[in-house]
């Protein structure tokens, strides 16, 4: 009752909750936004791709399709993707369909999972119905015919039938679309989400200060500052090393290791297998969160040279397309600085993976580089690279003057 009163009788105290329910309200209606807007989009799991008319023509859609994804040319505004549409995961029948897609949007569409067993998937997007002129849809079908045309080509270089290409063609002409969609870059929910928060938050606090007085903001600005404290005596190392990423050029970067990642007690805890290693990671950096990783195959190739100045060299490269790098650098108390490089190819982080080395999530899985680096070398000079050989050894005879006489025949293997 005593609260109720004292805002009766004051005038300021009536304003301030006036506009804390405000920011209350537009905090929630923006987070709302956030979490569940779509772009823009009238987002619906039902969007048929095959039932498309003239009608739908300007409306804008959203929805998930199952389909097979093909870069075809850069366009104004990003890159134009051709998909094979399919009606469901169980029947064949599709129809082509050209998706114009914002750079801000590419990530999703050039994802290639890579451990999956088919490069069929289904993709969200949201966007405008759009008519294919003449023009586009002859690009369109110049552009999956010359690439069935060269599959074709290697196919009968190889002894194999391609009597299948002539039916073939008849069908890409045959299951082209009459539309293409105009992808929407979407908004930036996360954006939408951050700032609904910090409204909600700064309308809670003068609520609550206007009803229980200014003993309730000392009280908050004291809980603040020691969280706040808290925060960066146990993360702050961890903050910094996030910042410090920077990209040195496309597809590298860099990062200033300024965390204590407890090189002794990974050591200590023997995990001998990769799932061993990435379950120590999840409960020792991420609070025991499963994160997503690909082990992929590592067969990579290293070596080391001396220079005319008596110095040494020591390098490696990732014998696989489409990597991205981080250079990690380490300075620990109790051990030698050194630098080595991290494949981001392992947590699906880079070109044409499931995560943009830019986005925050990218930031937090890098901060495990420490433990997957591939390669490094320190202060001393010590280098150490990993690498794997998944065949046998292959030797050689190339019948010229130095080599082997009583060697393997030429192409043969051994264990």
């Amino acid at each position: 009752m005593k609260i109720i009163e004292r805002i009766r009788e004051n005038k300021a105290a009536k304003i301030v909750i006036i506009i804390s329910a405000v920011l209350i309200i537009a905090g929630i209606a923006l987070t709302l936004f956030g979490t569940v807007g779509k772009g823009g989009a009238a987002f619906s799991p039902s969007f048929d791709a095959f039932a498309l008319t003239d009608t739908d023509i300007g409306k804008n859609v959203g929805g998930e399709v199952i389909c097979e994804v093909m870069p075809a040319w850069e366009t104004e505004k990003g890159q134009f993707y051709i998909l094979f549409v399919y009606r469901n995961e169980e029947d064949d029948d599709l129809i082509l369909m050209g998706f114009d897609v914002p750079k801000t949007s590419r990530q999703e569409f050039d994802y290639i999972n890579e451990s999956a067993e088919s490069s069929i998937r289904e993709l969200t997007f949201g966007g405008t119905v759009c008519a294919a002129d003449d023009e586009l849809r002859e690009r369109i079908r110049t552009e999956v015919s010359d690439y069935y045309n060269r599959l074709y080509d290697i196919m009968e270089e190889k002894g194999e039938s391609v009597d299948f290409r002539e039916e073939t063609m008849r069908l890409i002409a045959e299951k082209l679309s009459s539309y293409y969609i105009d992808v929407d870059p979407g908004a930036d929910t996360g954006a939408f989400i951050g700032v609904g928060t910090v409204l909600i938050t700064v309308g809670a606090v003068m609520l609550l200060t206007a009803l229980l007085g200014k003993i309730f903001l000392f009280i908050f600005v004291g809980i603040a500052a020691v969280l706040i404290a808290a925060f960066f005596i146990v993360f702050g190392g961890k903050a910094a090393s996030i910042a410090s990423i920077k990209q040195v050029s496309d597809g590298l970067y860099s990062m200033r290791v300024m965390y204590g990642y407890n090189c002794d007690d990974f050591l200590d805890a023997d995990r001998n297998t990769i799932d061993g290693m990435i379950e120590w990671i999840e409960d020792n950096m991420f609070f025991g969160a499963r994160i997503d990783y690909d082990p992929g195959n590592f067969g990579c190739a290293a070596f080391t040279a001396a220079t005319p100045d008596g110095r040494r060299l020591f390098g490696r490269n990732f014998d696989y397309p489409d990597t991205d790098t981080l250079v990690v650098f380490t300075d620990p108390k109790d051990g030698y600085a050194s630098y080595s490089n991290v494949d981001l190819r392992f947590f699906d982080i880079g070109t044409n993976r499931r995560l943009s080395a830019d986005s925050l999530e990218a930031k937090v899985m890098m901060l495990a580089a420490p433990y997957i680096a591939m390669d490094g070398i320190n202060e001393a000079g010590v280098g150490v690279a990993q690498l794997q050989l998944d065949t046998p050894e292959v030797h050689q005879d190339s019948g010229g003057e130095y080599g082997p006489q009583h060697g393997p025949e030429r192409g043969s293997r051994r264990p």
